[in-house]
This record gives C-alpha cells, structure tokens and sequence, in this order.
C-alpha cells in the first residue's frame, strides 16, 4: 500500500485536531481577540483618520487638534526610536537603545494609542480594534507610550506643570480681580477629588484605600489650579484614608506655598486646608491661604467683609470647573484604577495632568481660562 493515502490522511488528521483545540480554546476564552478579526495596523481606523487629518476626528479621538499633536510627534518619536520597553530591572519605564528599533506600531500611533486611553473609558478590546493591534501587544505598549508622552509633555514648556513665579502670580491676581474687584491679591483656588479603586483581596489595602465616609475605595488627590486654568501643583495617589491636608503636606504642597508663594498673595480654600488654632499660619507662612467663615465661626461685621467672602465663595467654584475639566475631557480618571499598581497609577495620573495643562495652553477650551485669563488678555491687548 502507498503511503501517500496514509500521509494524506494523517495530515487531514492533525489539521481536524488542530481547529478541534483552536475553537476549545476560542470558547474557554471568549474575550480573547484573535488576529483574523482585527485589520491590520495599516488599515486600521486611527491610520485612516491619522492621514485624514480631519481636526473634528482629531479632537474627538486624541482631544487634541492636529497642529497640537503634530507638535508632540516629533520628540516622541525620536524617543519611541531610540528607546526600549525589555528588561526593565531597574524599574523604569524605558531606557537608550543602541540601534532604531523595529516595531509594528508607528510612532504616530503609539502617540495616539497613548492620548486615546487617557481621554476615553474605551475598553481594552475596543482600542485593540481602533488601533489594529491584539491585547498583549496593547498591554505591553499602554505603560510604555504613557511614559514617553510623560517626558515629551515636560520636556515642552507648554505641558509643564510649575509653581509661578512672583510676576506670574501676580499676572494671575489681576486676571481675579478684574472679575471680583474686593479679591485682590487671589492668584488660585485648591480643593481635592477622590477617584475610585478597584477592591483588593488584600486586608491591609482595603483599610488603606477604602473611605467609610465616601463608602468606596478610594485614591485621594489635590490639585491647585491657578486662574488661567492651568494645574501649578498637585499630590496625587494618597490612599483614601488621607485627609486633603494630610496630602498638601506629604506632597509638600504646604511647603511650595511657604516658600515659593508671594507674601501678599493668597489661594482660596476651604475648611480642609485651613486651622483656626493659629499652627497652619505657621506651617505656610501666614494666611495664604484663605477661606469664608463656618457656621459656629464669627461672619462677616461688615458689608465689605460680606461682599469678600460671597466672591470668594463664587471664586471657589473654580476648582470644581478644574476637577471637572479633567473628568469631562479625561475620563480614565473616573475609572476604577488597579489597586495592585500603584506606580502606574502614579505615571499615568502625572500624565493626565501635564496633558490637560498643554491642551489648556495649546487647544483651549477651559472654562477657567474663558472665565478668568481670556478678557484680561482681550483688555489688555485693546489698550495697546
């Protein structure tokens, strides 16, 4: 007898098996995307709009315009080239590369792969089909493409998130003041936002992160915004145990203020940052920052100290409009962060913020810059 018919029908055999085991285990894992069902990177979707260059599908994906992202093409992409993601003992998210690497994402898309988890609550297999690419290559190029975009925003004078100096302070009291005359010398306002967790099996980290007052787990974070919309300082990633002062102080935010912030300038606060008892004057170098009296406290004796504290409680609103800005035009965020992973919450949230100060200075559309630096700038380019 041949052997062909014998060869032939092994093969047959073999193959039968083998499509036996691929859909065995295409139903044990039934959200596992496969290659066949996602088109090639170069016929993806983002590829299609990247050479598009539609502004409207620009801002819709990535929240950025086109001429603001192809400002931060170009040193991303020299350190997405001369960089790499292996063996990363040290810790660090990346380090040099000898020669060009070779890689199936562009540059153009790691970018974009990295703006659009930030500014979405797009879920792992919905990404993978936007960008052409399978889960672990996604799981391996998320952390990586977030820390470049987190040195090519600082390494930008328009992402940079700094403390002002006097003159810039100063510039800020007036863009205040021209809207609440009796609130001179307000530069800012700070308050804090919880952002949810993820439960953990783990005792220690439920008592840590978990918040009997809020009922979730919780990571606490503050942000100081000054009034061109702009983030000048931030503590992020406190357990939820923390109290918001408790962060400034960690953070050494009180610290920045005592010796960086102008004398006769002062933030907004309220109760959170503020003691009666005379020790917080002492830890920030006098009343810097400021808040409306309480209930059991003794209110305003005068129409003028009346009108400042309504103003001032208006002007607080404005870091709601902050806290607001970066959950509207940011949505990862407000998503349930892993509870096992602090580091990357750490890097991406760092991210997230330098991003939302470069929209703000690059793109706009910030309710405290509309409100606050807009007209001053308008008013004062008229008197020119």
């Amino acid at each position: 007898m041949s052997l062909l018919p014998l060869l032939l029908l092994q093969l047959k055999r073999t193959r039968q098996q083998r499509e036996q085991e691929q859909r065995e285990q295409e139903h044990a894992e039934p959200r596992s995307l496969l290659r066949r069902a996602v088109l090639p990177i170069d016929l993806s979707q983002w590829n299609y709009i990247y050479f598009s260059r539609c502004e409207r599908a620009f801002m819709i994906f990535t929240r950025l315009d086109t001429n603001a992202f192809d400002r931060l093409l170009p040193t991303f992409s020299h350190l997405y080239e001369t960089t790499t993601m292996r063996n990363l003992d040290d810790g660090s998210w990346f380090r040099p590369l000898d020669r060009l690497a070779q890689r199936e994402l562009p540059p153009h898309a790691g970018l974009a792969l990295a703006l659009r988890w930030a500014s979405s609550t797009s879920t792992l297999q919905e990404l993978c089909l936007f960008f052409g690419i399978l889960p672990p290559t996604f799981s391996r190029f998320l952390p990586y493409c977030l820390a470049l975009l987190q040195v090519t925003l600082q390494s930008d004078v328009a992402g940079r998130v700094a403390w002002p100096n006097h003159g810039e302070q100063f510039v800020m009291a007036d863009m205040v003041a021209r809207k609440y005359a009796t609130l001179a010398g307000c530069f800012g306002t700070l308050d804090g936002l919880r952002l949810p967790l993820q439960e953990s099996s783990d005792y220690l980290h439920q008592g840590n992160y978990y918040n009997g007052w809020v009922k979730y787990h919780n990571i606490v974070n503050v942000f100081i915004w000054g009034a061109d919309g702009t983030i000048i300082g931030y503590g992020i990633n406190f357990p939820g145990t923390y109290h918001d002062s408790h962060v400034c102080s960690d953070a050494q935010l009180y610290s920045t203020i005592r010796d960086f912030q102008h004398k006769d300038l002062y933030l907004a606060g309220d109760a959170a940052f503020v003691d009666t008892g005379g020790g917080f004057q002492e830890i920030v170098g006098g009343k810097k920052i400021q808040r409306v009296s309480k209930v059991n406290e003794e209110g305003p004796q005068c129409i003028e100290e009346l009108r400042w504290e309504k103003d001032l409680t208006s002007f607080r609103q404005a870091s709601e409009w902050g806290n607001q800005y970066l959950c509207s035009e940011f949505p990862r965020i407000k998503c349930p962060w892993d509870c096992n992973d602090a580091p990357f919450r750490h890097m991406a949230l760092t991210t997230i913020l330098h991003l939302a100060n470069y929209r703000t200075r690059v793109v706009g559309r910030n309710q405290l810059d509309t409100v606050f630096a807009a007209p001053y700038w308008r008013a004062l380019h008229a008197g020119r």
